[in-house]
């Protein structure tokens, strides 16, 4: 599948192209905290922002910039914001499907062998959107 590439604390995670919707990048201080969640403004529309540092408990160092890089994805109707560290780029990857027991962290979908030999997981966008609307994140 066609893949965004992109870097979360040190761990490489691919999103699906087919659900993400655009990149932003947003000021910390657009950022609004909505009854214990995060949101941003983006062309009238409030979208809803998941840190995946905090979801896939990946160690981040403190971000100094004054902005945050974000991908909105989309399912359907929905619309979520990915906050991320760094894009890598676009690229095709093969999906390889992981044992139930190996992974307990919904929101992976698989795991890919990348062409410098590193490992990525593979995002569970449909996961992550369905949690967020359903207000579990």
């Amino acid at each position: 599948i066609s893949t965004l590439l992109i870097r979360v604390a040190k761990n490489i995670y691919a999103i699906p192209l087919v659900n993400v919707i655009e990149i932003v990048e947003v000021s910390k201080s657009n950022i609004a905290h909505l009854a214990r969640k995060e949101a941003i403004k983006i062309r009238n529309e409030v979208i809803s922002i998941l840190r995946l540092e905090e979801i896939f408990l990946a160690k981040t160092t403190s971000r100094d910039s004054e902005t945050v890089k974000v991908v909105i994805v989309g399912v359907a109707e929905h619309r979520v914001g990915f906050v991320v560290d760094d894009l890598i780029g676009e690229q095709d990857v093969v999906i390889k499907s992981l044992d139930n027991d190996l992974i307990e962290c919904p929101g992976i979908a698989g795991a890919s062998i990348l062409g410098d030999g590193s490992i990525s997981l593979i995002v569970d966008v449909s996961t992550l959107v369905e949690k967020v609307v359903t207000g579990i994140y």
